[in-house]
């Protein structure tokens, strides 16, 4: 099972390159491609604190409290 806070770490990084590509106008190609990975990240985290923590972590149409519990799980 992948280790959540590398995950974590991933992701956050993957976040920044993305908001910096979008102020360097970079090519579409590229901000999509930032994108794809992210929600690929994500989606692996979801599973990984669904089954380490029996949670769905997906996020929910009328509340955010999937996204909150599962920023909680990041920090312990």
């Amino acid at each position: 099972m992948p280790d959540l806070s590398n995950i974590k770490q991933l992701e956050e990084v993957i976040e920044f390159l993305f908001h910096c590509s979008q102020n360097a106008s970079l090519p579409k190609d590229v901000i999509a491609r930032a994108s794809k990975y992210l929600g690929t990240l994500q989606g692996i985290r979801q599973q990984v604190i669904q089954e380490k923590y029996g949670f769905d972590c997906s996020p929910h149409p009328y509340s955010n409290d999937g996204t909150a519990v599962c920023n909680y799980i990041y920090d312990e």
